[in-house]
């Protein structure tokens, strides 16, 4: 329990040299409901995860599955978001990360790559332009990426080459 204090506060003296206001608290209790308890009070939930565990832990696994809203794992050392990547084939999911891309792009000044794996050129085009038209309502820079083939195969090579952060 010090050392969660400790590091609290060492978080809070962070965020008010940023001017970034914040709230901790230290609880104690059963762990898994108190974090899936805080999750449904947020807009976006940020969770740790062990890069050297091949599965998530039964916390995370939890506040993923279960939580309405998004949550955002994050693996490693902390590093500047400057490049965020949106998967977007017009989905409704994919439209409700494009928002979130959007907003969080904006709101920390990165550069959002909107991406579009599709089976054909002209109809991936099409999805271009849709999500295109949407992020124009932002003050944002974003790049238009269109590639076919496998989405997976695409979406690592593109990440592997240009260094997107999230």
């Amino acid at each position: 329990e010090d050392r969660g204090h400790e590091l609290l506060d060492r978080f809070e003296e962070q965020c008010r040299q940023r001017n970034i206001t914040s709230e901790t608290e230290v609880v104690v209790g059963d762990y898994k409901r108190e974090i899936f308890q805080r999750m449904l009070e947020v807009d976006l939930g940020i969770l740790g995860v062990n890069e050297r565990e091949p599965t998530l832990s039964p916390v995370v696994d939890l506040a993923v599955r279960s939580s309405p809203k998004p949550v955002l794992l994050v693996r490693g050392e902390y590093r500047t978001i400057n490049k965020i990547l949106v998967g977007f084939d017009k989905s409704a999911l994919s439209g409700h990360c494009l928002q979130l891309g959007a907003n969080l792009a904006e709101l920390i000044g990165a550069r959002l790559i909107l991406f579009t794996v599709a089976e054909n050129i002209p109809g991936g085009q099409i999805t271009l332009a849709s999500g295109t038209r949407y992020l124009a309502r932002y003050k944002l820079e974003f790049i238009p990426i269109l590639k076919s083939g496998d989405v997976v195969q695409e979406i690592s090579a593109f990440v592997d080459q240009e260094g997107c952060d999230l």
